[in-house]
């Protein structure tokens, strides 16, 4: 190892994810960490050994006793990654355990001869200070060593597993020598996303997990082709529990792996053969100081499995969109008119057959072509780092309502620009060129139409409940294409619409658009409230369709937050 690395293992990780291999040959990752939680419990007084003293807890793989058939035992097979969490930097390595002793009170003297080290890039760590927390209590809630072929996980530990974003991952590539012994390495690596990104699939012992953008090493994945095995390994550093994992992985590439995942084209399942899960064992915490700031920028949003996705309408493969239509929506208080917040733009469908989808439904839209996403590999981009994992792919819920009698099948989005964005800037560009010339480009033609979806639907006709709605700038997208449904149908509905937004006007423009389809009165009722979030300098201009409407009672509010109270007050 070079100084750097030894350096850092010595002073700056209080944590040592090892993997081992156990008597059966399945994969544990466990947890070294020194008494008290800190920094310095290992040194390195050669380049090629790191030596240390743990406390180890019951329930972690690296306590079991040899006799047991786990634990340390000399010369065996590990590997290991440090991590220093507060500023991402993290350093793998492998190797064999040398000069194991076993002290009083779980303490482990151990050793590691070292002949791989490597620095990795911190693109999925998530920064986070971590203190000490000396004063544990480690308990084994949970355990199966052998899970059986029609056995499912605990709904505890699924729970657990779909709600953390840190992962350490431990694998091996190993064969046998001319001699007949076995050889080769043990690789451990961190895995993060967004709390969420491992999926567990329906079998309820089969996780997914998602393969991000990386440094092209793929070693884990490289170890997985040649050794089907893995251990995963999930900290939880606010309550300092411990779930492990161990059994068998493959990898699914391309339509294999879009058909368990959508939009992924690399991913790694593992199907469970045992597990652990221990409570208050980690000898250190995360500090209450951390906030969302410490999310890594790179972390793409939580793709889910196929057979998670309810509520999807039938889209005939081939299907695509072209853009036809767009449409700003300016804030007149705004300096400069020309400023856009917010646009609709109108997609025409082509498909072998009729598509169908609910008011309030989203539909999925391939954009890659028009964004080039995935064409250029990008290893970090601290000016834009989600365009490192982006596809291209968007997902926007429909503002228009679904019409039987539209025969060419058309949908309207409503969305407004994200500043530095990767979609919208340019789409909001190109609507005020289309202001100009009515003409729309031919990268946005012929767009891959991926599904039309969602359960957040317009409630059924005819059901004589109330309801409440509440939305907040943006977020009354849904509602434009409900309230342009009821304005369509026999809906006798009887809603309280609460919105709170910086742009009063700009929303009562839409919603005013929203009931143009009304053409006679209808039985429904509902009563808007609508919260601006700040003051407005020039006054509101009350549309004449909402004003007039008998169906609509309309309140505007002084700026301030919607309350429980608003609720009955307005209803």
């Amino acid at each position: 190892m070079p100084n750097q690395h030894r350096q850092f293992h010595q002073s700056n990780t209080c944590l040592l994810p090892l993997t081992v291999r156990s008597s059966d040959g399945r994969l544990w990752t466990g947890l070294l960490s020194g008494e008290n939680g800190s920094p310095g419990f290992m040194a390195s007084p050669r380049p090629d050994l790191l030596v240390g003293r743990a406390k180890l807890w019951e329930g972690d793989p690296l306590a079991d006793s040899i006799e047991s058939g786990g634990g340390l035992k000399e010369n065996q097979l590990c590997a290991g990654v440090g991590i220093e969490y507060h500023t991402r930097r993290r350093n793998k390595i492998a190797g064999t355990i040398v000069g194991v002793i076993r002290d009083t009170g779980n303490f482990v003297e151990f050793g590691i001869s070292v002949n791989e080290a490597t620095g990795n890039c911190p693109k999925y760590i998530h920064a986070r200070p971590l203190v000490p927390h000396v004063n544990t209590n480690p308990k084994v809630q949970q355990v199966a060593l052998k899970v059986g072929e029609n056995e499912r996980l605990p709904e505890e530990i699924i729970e657990f597993i779909k709600s953390h974003g840190t992962i350490y991952l431990g694998t091996a590539a190993l064969r046998q020598s001319n001699t007949g012994k076995e050889e080769g390495h043990l690789g451990t690596n961190h895995r993060g996303g967004l709390p969420g990104f491992v999926r567990v699939r329906n079998d309820g012992r089969t996780i997914a997990i998602p393969d991000y953008s990386g440094n092209r090493f793929m070693s884990s994945l490289g170890n997985i082709e040649v050794t089907p095995l893995a251990s995963v390994t999930i900290p939880d550093f606010k309550t300092g529990s411990v779930l492990y994992l161990t059994g068998r992985a493959k990898n699914l590439l391309g339509e294999e792996s879009v058909k368990i995942m959508p939009r992924t084209k690399l991913l790694t399942l593992l199907e469970v053969t045992g597990y652990r899960f221990v409570t208050d064992a980690l000898p250190f915490r995360e500090s209450g100081e951390s906030d969302v700031t410490g999310k890594s920028p790179y972390s793409p949003p939580i793709r889910y499995l196929a057979e998670e996705k309810e509520g999807s309408s039938s889209v005939t493969p081939g299907a695509t969109v072209s853009l036809v239509g767009m449409k700003l929506h300016r804030n007149a208080s705004k300096e400069s008119s020309s400023q856009s917040q917010l646009g609709t733009f109108e997609f025409e469908i082509s498909s072998p057959k009729k598509l169908e989808w609910k008011a309030g439904q989203c539909a999925i839209i391939d954009l890659s072509e028009f964004t080039g996403s995935g064409k250029v590999y990008n290893h970090m981009a601290e000016h834009q780092p989600k365009i490192v994992n982006d596809d291209g792919i968007r997902t926007w819920t429909i503002s228009s309502s679904p019409s039987k009698e539209n025969s060419k099948q058309r949908f309207a989005i409503t969305m407004r620009e994200v500043p530095n964005g990767i979609v919208t800037p340019r789409l909001f560009y190109l609507a005020q060129q289309f202001e100009r010339d009515n003409r729309v480009p031919s990268s946005l033609l012929n767009l891959p139409l991926l599904g039309i979806e969602g359960e957040f639907v317009i409630p059924e006709e005819n059901k004589k409940e109330k309801y409440l709605w509440i939305a907040g700038g943006i977020g009354i997208t849904p509602f434009l294409s409900f309230i342009r449904s009821m304005c369509r149908s026999s809906s006798n509905l009887d809603v309280i619409l609460l919105l709170s937004t910086r742009d009063p006007q700009l929303l009562l423009n839409l919603l005013e658009e929203s009931f143009e389809a009304l053409e006679h009165p209808r039985d429904f009722k509902i009563q808007i409230g609508l919260f601006p979030s700040q003051p407005y300098k020039a006054p509101l201009e009350i549309p004449t369709k909402l004003s007039t409407n008998p169906s609509v009672t309309l309140k505007v509010l002084e700026p301030r937050r919607i309350s429980l109270s608003d609720i009955h007050s307005i209803g």
